[in-house]
């Protein structure tokens, strides 16, 4: 570690490794080495805080909002930078946008930073592109497997004058062998098959529909 950040100012960067490889140790106890490589500094600092104020309050944190593991091969490779800091840095950037636009910003930036960006890192950003469309009110849950990306909308959505047609006609335009539609229980069902490689884009694509057709519907 020491070799590796050199350079003058890099006290911040090798304790942070130092972190990473040794762990944060117990506050409260004489252990040095811990278990915060296995949850990251943000998650401990946290966690920590979260469990102060339930001391002191006594009222529970609510329980964290977590993003359903995507099958993709998304990722900041090694070559992309030697820092190990930077690409933590990178994927916190990454999983803290909440917009579109903010999204494409971080995606100009990235580019002008480190110029093209290897298909992993496209596909990391395309990736949270599509987290952030299922987080609607619309959306209630969905199944990810190896063939199929299934996104299950709830039942309120069926009320929505005309949706159904809407989508369907959309479906058969944009991908209709690759894109399937069901109502069952009184919701309707849209599963993308990973038959090619724009599945990704095919997904965000039928979401923003719903997201726009029920906009012009209000």
């Amino acid at each position: 570690a020491i070799k590796e950040f050199a350079e003058l100012g890099s006290g911040y960067r090798i304790a942070v490794r130092d972190l990473s490889i040794r762990g944060a140790g117990d506050i409260l106890g004489a252990e040095q080495a811990g278990f915060i490589d296995t949850v990251g500094m943000d998650m401990y600092i946290q966690l920590l805080q979260e469990a102060i104020e339930e001391q002191k309050t006594g009222i529970e944190t609510p329980p964290i909002e977590t993003n359903k593991p995507l099958h993709l091969n998304a990722y900041v490779p090694s070559e992309f930078t030697t820092h190990h800091v930077d690409k933590i840095e990178l994927y916190q950037q990454i999983d803290a946008v909440n917009s579109d636009a903010a999204l494409q910003a971080l995606y100009e930036k990235m580019k002008d930073i480190y110029g093209a960006l290897p298909s992993s890192v496209e596909l990391l950003l395309e990736k949270r592109r599509l987290e952030l469309a299922i987080k609607h009110a619309y959306v209630e849950d969905v199944i990810d497997s190896k063939t199929a990306y299934e996104v299950i909308f709830h039942e309120s959505l069926t009320k929505v004058d005309g949706i159904g047609l809407h989508l369907f006609s959309y479906a058969t335009q944009l991908a209709p062998k690759d894109i399937g539609l069901v109502l069952r229980g009184n919701k309707i069902r849209m599963k993308i098959y990973k038959k090619k490689e724009q599945w990704l884009t095919f997904a965000q694509s039928m979401l923003q529909q719903v997201h726009l057709y029920v906009k012009n519907q209000d």
